[in-house]
């Protein structure tokens, strides 16, 4: 069962997850799921027992690649950073670059397109 603010999301069919530290028993959630008003919507759930795996993270769903970087902040948070390719873009602006605290969960919309 998955227990986190990304839930309802990964249970979209369809839905790409990662869990960076699964194999540790604990992780970080990023969902990468098919949505019927953007071109798709992304959440990532920030674990409260401080499992982040830093770096930078690679979803793609029916063609559509977004990259997740996570990071980390002067503070106890992680900074997550959502890119969308070019074409398309993070809806809203002000949540593509969140600092996360454990245990809070940020979703966003992937929007645009070319075409």
């Amino acid at each position: 069962m998955i227990v986190s603010g990304c839930a309802a999301l990964a249970a979209v069919a369809g839905a790409v997850i990662l869990e960076p530290r699964a194999h540790a028993g604990t992780s970080d959630m990023i969902v990468l799921a098919p949505s019927d008003t953007a071109f798709a919507t992304v959440c990532y759930y920030n674990h409260v027992a401080g499992a982040s795996q830093y770096g930078v993270h690679r979803l793609e769903l029916n063609g559509l690649p977004v990259i997740v970087h996570v990071d980390w902040t002067d503070g106890t948070e992680e900074r997550i950073t959502i890119e969308a390719p070019i074409g398309y873009f993070v809806f809203p602006a002000d949540d593509a670059v969140t600092d996360l605290p454990d245990g809070e969960a940020v979703t966003v919309q992937i929007l645009g397109g070319i075409g």
